[in-house]
C-alpha cells in the first residue's frame, strides 16, 4: 500500500513539473527523471507515464525552480550525447517490442549505456528521448507489404489518380483543410488498401517535405492527427 502511494506520488509529481515548472524543457527533464528514480523497481513504468504524459499537459509554468543546464551546457550535451541517444533509441525501435517490454528496454538502457555516467547526463538522455517524434511508442500492426512489380503495377493503374493529387496539392486553396479533405475524398475512392497504400506513398515519396508537411499540418488542423513534436 505505501509503495502504490509512492508511486502516485510520483506520477503527480510529475504532471506538476510539466504543468508548473517555469523552465525549459531540458531543465524539467531532469526534475522528472529525479521523480523517476524515486520509485526504484517502478523506474520503467514511470518512464512510460512520463513519454506519454507530456504531449496531454497544458503548462502553466508558475514554479520556479533552479535551472541545472545552462544554455551552452545543452548545446555542449547536444553534441556530445546526442547522437548516441539517438542510435540507441533507434535500435530499440527497430525490435518492434510490445509496450512493455520496449519501455523496460529503454531504461535499462539509459542506465547501462557507458557513455551515460551520472545523473545528469542519464536525464539529458531521458530529455533527447522525450522530445523525439517517435515518442510515445506504439505497437503497430503489420503494415503492406509487396513487391517491386506489384508497386509498379499499382502505381500505373493510379497514374491519373496521381496526377489529380498533384494538382490538389499545388493548387491555391482558401484553407489547408479543404485541400486535405479533397485528398481524403480521393482515397476513400480507392479500391483496397493495397492502392490506397501506393496512393500514401506516392505522395510521400514523391512531392517532397514541403508539401508533405503542409499535408500533414491539414490533417492536424481537420482533426484527423494531433500535432506532432518536431524531430
Amino acid at each position: 500500500m505505501e509503495k502504490q502511494k509512492t508511486m502516485e506520488n510520483a506520477k503527480s509529481g510529475i504532471i506538476n513539473l510539466f504543468q508548473n515548472a517555469a523552465m525549459d524543457l531540458l531543465n524539467i527533464s531532469y526534475y522528472v527523471y529525479l521523480k523517476i528514480i524515486s520509485v526504484p523497481g517502478r523506474e520503467p513504468e514511470l518512464l512510460k507515464f512520463a513519454l506519454e504524459q507530456y504531449e496531454q499537459t497544458e503548462p502553466n509554468e508558475n514554479t520556479q525552480l533552479e535551472k541545472v543546464f545552462t544554455r551552452d551546457e545543452k548545446d555542449s550535451y547536444e553534441d556530445t550525447y546526442g547522437k548516441n541517444v539517438d542510435g540507441m533509441l533507434e535500435a530499440f525501435l527497430k525490435k518492434g517490442l510490445d509496450s512493455e517490454t520496449f519501455y523496460q528496454e529503454l531504461w535499462k538502457g539509459i542506465q547501462e549505456n557507458p557513455v551515460l555516467e551520472t545523473d545528469k547526463e542519464k536525464a539529458f538522455a531521458f530529455y533527447f528521448i522525450l522530445i523525439d517524434v517517435r515518442i510515445p511508442y506504439f505497437e503497430l500492426e503489420p503494415g503492406i507489404e509487396m513487391s517491386n512489380e506489384e508497386y509498379i503495377n499499382i502505381q500505373n493503374e493510379l497514374s491519373e489518380e496521381m496526377k489529380r493529387a498533384r494538382f490538389i496539392l499545388y493548387a491555391p486553396t482558401k484553407q489547408k483543410t479543404a485541400r486535405t479533405s479533397r485528398l481524403i475524398h480521393m482515397l476513400d475512392q480507392l479500391g483496397d488498401e493495397r492502392q490506397k497504400a501506393v496512393f500514401m506513398a506516392q505522395i510521400l515519396n514523391i512531392f517532397g517535405k514541403s508539401v508533405t508537411d503542409n499535408l500533414l499540418s491539414g490533417l492536424i488542423e481537420k482533426g484527423v492527427l494531433e500535432e506532432v513534436k518536431k524531430p
